[in-house]
């Protein structure tokens, strides 16, 4: 599914001051981008446009055969939501069942996305793709870790089998470990056909992750290409104010007595070493 921006401006205030303004792009089917820039940018107002949460105040998103413009009734916008699923900052914080099993089923039967006799697969099956048992299921929301309360929240959003999922700093205020559980998770959904749009500060998962980045910067987008297109000019990442990937500071330290390790592709700290061993064994 394929979703074209055409022009986007988006204002608060009635157009006194737009948070977005003259965005065009398309986002294809299958991609992994990263929407990153610093805080009040307008990305999560970008976001927030693609499914008719905010309606542009000039311009025009085209998902399928929904528009979304200024003064225009979007219809069926139930299933628009279904299409493409937003999943916020500290999600969990939006969990209020007595259990797992009814906060996953509460959205998609609100939208009569499910019936009693394919809730209970339907429920097994986003658990299991989060990477939590069934166990889970009779537990109270409240009961569980951060990074469990976070994958139930997701689990609840693909419930509604959304073709693009939007994670807005899904790994915030995670440690290490669950940080990368995380987004290994949207990688592996990534692999499985669904469009995966994440909003980040994190620039490690930027360039791990990602095969396309989408910079903001005052309400504009001034960067669409690739993480390692991206990172690969130093001094314009940091007037942008995002900072640089821990492995590509690495590089640009080890660079300055070994100059080769930038002719080599690294996105990870593995890759680094193998560079690393490569080049001083030259």
């Amino acid at each position: 599914m394929k979703i074209e921006v055409k022009n986007l401006s988006y204002s608060y205030n009635n157009n006194e001051s737009y948070a977005i303004k003259n965005v065009s792009l398309n986002i294809d089917e299958g991609e992994f981008i990263a929407i990153v820039g610093h805080t009040g940018s307008g990305k999560s107002t970008f976001i927030q446009n693609l499914n008719g949460l905010l309606i542009p105040s000039s311009g025009e998103v085209l998902v399928d055969n929904y528009v979304i413009k200024n003064k225009a009734k979007i219809k069926d916008i139930k299933q628009l939501r279904k299409k493409i699923g937003i999943v916020f900052q500290f999600p969990e914080y939006q969990l209020f069942e007595e259990t797992v099993e009814k906060d996953i089923l509460f959205g998609p039967k609100n939208f009569n996305l499910i019936n009693e006799q394919n809730s209970n697969s339907i429920v097994r099956e986003v658990l299991k793709t989060v990477n939590l048992d069934e166990s889970f299921l009779a537990k109270s929301p409240f009961e569980l870790s951060g990074g469990e309360k976070r994958r139930v929240a997701i689990a609840g959003i693909l419930a509604f089998n959304p073709d693009v999922l939007i994670v807005d700093e899904p790994t915030a205020g995670l440690d290490p470990v669950s940080s990368n559980n995380m987004m290994e998770l949207f990688k592996s959904l990534n692999d499985n056909g669904k469009t995966i749009i994440l909003v980040t500060h994190q620039m490690d998962h930027v360039i791990k992750y990602a095969s396309r980045v989408i910079v903001f910067n005052k309400g504009e987008v001034v960067f669409d290409n690739t993480p390692l297109n991206l990172f690969k000019d130093a001094s314009n990442v940091n007037k942008l104010g995002i900072g640089l990937p821990n492995v590509i500071n690495l590089v640009e330290k080890i660079s300055k007595k070994y100059p080769k390790i930038k002719n080599y592709t690294i996105k990870t700290i593995d890759d680094f070493v193998k560079a690393y061993k490569d080049v001083i064994s030259l």
